[in-house]
């Protein structure tokens, strides 16, 4: 009943309204779980900003400059928050505004144009992939859409991914490598469970996973030039979620693999409380913030997790 309140609170004042969720299982003690520390974690409830639904949170990207929190919704919608993190704790989230994103014409987005998943900062300008339309997008401080970035080859055509919906899910940018980005799921030719990562130059490296049906939904640059991939495993039968993090070492390959390691597997069938985690960004240090898109579903919830990486 408390819950129902705040929500409709929230509605009401189009204001962010957090409960805290804790998502580690009672055998986690202290939010210590193999390479990482779960620092806080909260569910929010945000109705609508400028009149745009907030909703299906695709990713998440930290301004530390300006202290925004931008947040990507797979509608083609994208928020501006302000975010306070306080003694490693979310303390936190105001709504500023909302766009819509447009295209080159100034037109907004429309049908399976707008399928918003990847969001990322280069220079002052962002950018974001777009899945059944795949496609880099470029736009400004004010969201004015600037220009679209071409793409390597293999992934300029949605018939070489697996499936309409399996295309641009992840993306970060690196003033070394410029934007990498890499397909949910391996293209038609690559083999089941070898995700191929890419740069504007092509393919840069392998990563090799342990499931095949495990999906690249999120990837970000880490501090020290490695790269952090989030992963997600869904099981119809079991209604069940997975969700992996896995530290990939962008120099150290061996056959075109590079070195991987798994920082954290978490799912629902060991008691986590987890759900459909697809955003990531660094905050700093070594702390992440990471979100669930809820697909816009009532039964689900946008959970917001407040992470650290140990230190090896």
């Amino acid at each position: 009943m408390i819950r129902l309140f705040v929500i409709m609170i929230a509605i009401l004042i189009e204001v962010a309204a957090f409960e805290n969720h804790r998502i580690e299982p009672d055998f986690v003690k202290d939010g210590n779980y193999m390479g990482i520390k779960i620092l806080d974690s909260k569910v929010l409830t945000l109705n609508r900003i400028d009149g745009l639904k907030f909703c299906e949170i695709s990713d998440i990207l930290y301004d530390k400059d300006k202290k925004l929190l931008y947040a990507l919704s797979d509608k083609g919608n994208l928020f501006k928050l302000t975010l306070e993190i306080e003694e490693k704790k979310i303390k936190s989230l105001k709504p500023l505004s909302g766009h819509a994103l447009t295209n080159t014409n100034g037109k907004k987005l429309f049908g399976l144009f707008k399928d918003s998943e990847g969001l990322a900062m280069m220079g002052k300008s962002l950018l974001v992939s777009f899945e059944r339309k795949p496609r880099l997008m470029l736009y400004d401080e004010d969201i004015q859409a600037l220009k679209e970035l071409p793409l390597p080859k293999p992934l300029r055509n949605i018939n070489n991914y697996r499936a309409k919906n399996y295309a641009l899910e992840a993306l970060t940018y690196d003033e070394q490598y410029g934007f990498i980005t890499a397909p949910e799921y391996p293209l038609r030719k690559q083999k089941r469970g070898y995700h191929d990562i890419y740069s504007a130059d092509g393919k840069m490296c392998t990563v090799k996973v342990d499931d095949i049906r495990q999906a690249i939904t999120e990837m970000e640059m880490m501090p020290d030039g490695n790269l952090l991939l989030l992963l997600r495993k869904f099981t119809l039968r079991s209604f069940s979620f997975e969700t992996m993090l896995i530290k990939v070492n962008l120099l150290k390959r061996q056959n075109g693999l590079c070195q991987s390691e798994v920082l954290a597997w978490m799912s629902t069938k060991e008691g986590w409380h987890i759900d459909n985690f697809e955003g990531l960004t660094h905050l700093y240090d070594n702390a992440y913030l990471m979100v669930s898109d809820n697909n816009n579903n009532p039964f689900e919830k946008t959970i917001l997790t407040l992470f650290e990486i140990k230190e090896r």
